[in-house]
């Protein structure tokens, strides 16, 4: 599925676009561009991605919110606020060495496997994890704009029990396919043998 993103960069996939507040769509559901992101070619003709750089900032509103009546904790919030912006401030990279990048880092610190008992399974989690990770990205960018927006919310749970399916779903949904595909293929393993 092709994925737009909305006037603040983030995806939206089928959904119409939100970006003038609760209630309001876009004329024609037309994607709006971010300064700070260029929209580019994967996946097929008319699929649009952005091209993520950088993370969204929590408004002030929402940080007033977060200490109303405590000007203690508002002073903290925002120094603390600042320090984690400029350390969370870039988005991951969605380029090949990247990639291969996180998925070597999980295969050692996360999984705790030496380089020379990299097989298919470890390769199936670490891939699996380094996909968590953008997804985490997005999905808390996404809340920081629903709370700056005050939108409500629909939760919907779905329990998928094909891990396979599950890691061809979310690689999929990123639009990072060729890339994790071409990543995964030069340290040895093909992607479509770990949604086995």
């Amino acid at each position: 599925s092709s994925a737009a993103s909305s006037g603040d960069g983030h995806r939206t996939g089928g959904h119409p676009e939100i970006s003038g507040g609760p209630g309001t769509t876009p004329p024609d559901h037309a994607p709006t561009q971010h300064p700070r992101l260029r929209l580019v070619m994967d996946g097929g003709p008319g699929a649009l991605r952005p091209v993520r750089k950088e993370r969204r900032q929590p408004s002030m509103e929402n940080m007033q919110r977060l200490s109303q009546g405590d000007e203690a904790r508002a002073a903290g919030l925002e120094g603390k606020t600042d320090l984690l912006w400029r350390l969370m401030q870039e988005c991951l990279g969605e380029d090949k060495e990247t990639i291969q990048r996180e998925i070597v880092r999980h295969v050692e610190y996360t999984l705790a496997c030496t380089r020379l008992s990299f097989e298919k399974k470890h390769a199936f989690q670490a891939t699996a994890h380094s996909l968590r990770d953008r997804m985490v990205e997005r999905a808390n960018d996404t809340e920081q704009l629903f709370d700056d927006m005050g939108a409500r919310r629909v939760y919907y749970l779905s329990l998928e029990f094909l891990m396979g399916r599950t890691l061809c779903n979310a690689v999929s949904s990123l639009g990072l396919e060729g890339r994790y595909a071409e990543a995964l293929q030069e340290l040895g393993f093909r992607l479509e043998d770990l949604y086995e």
